[in-house]
């Protein structure tokens, strides 16, 4: 019993992390830079969100762009992957424009 018990533990421990865990991780990579579109400077602190359609996965965790705008992932499978960028604004800066917007509008 006991070592029936050992040969499906090893063959569960080997076949449900391949069925049940997202198919993202391969051979493949991808990388890139941000830019800023108006002055074509890197742009730091922007996450890079991999979406990958065939898997229905996703890259975790997000990589996000160094001083030079750079990012990179590395072992992933090779496909088509949906890409999004975010970068967080500063929540005081926003404010601060809302507000003198809504001073020239007249609120």
């Amino acid at each position: 019993m006991n070592k029936r018990f050992i040969t499906w533990a090893f063959i569960f421990v080997l076949l449900v992390p391949g069925v049940l865990l997202p198919q993202v991780r391969g051979q493949a990579r991808m990388m890139g830079v941000v830019l800023d579109e108006e002055t074509g400077q890197p742009v730091e602190g922007v996450t890079v969100k991999a979406y990958f359609p065939a898997g229905d996965a996703s890259y975790l965790p997000s990589p996000t762009t160094n001083k030079e705008g750079k990012w990179k992932v590395f072992f992933i499978r090779a496909g088509m992957w949906n890409l999004d960028f975010e970068k967080a604004a500063r929540f005081r800066d926003e404010l601060v424009k809302l507000k003198k917007r809504e001073l020239e509008m007249g609120f």
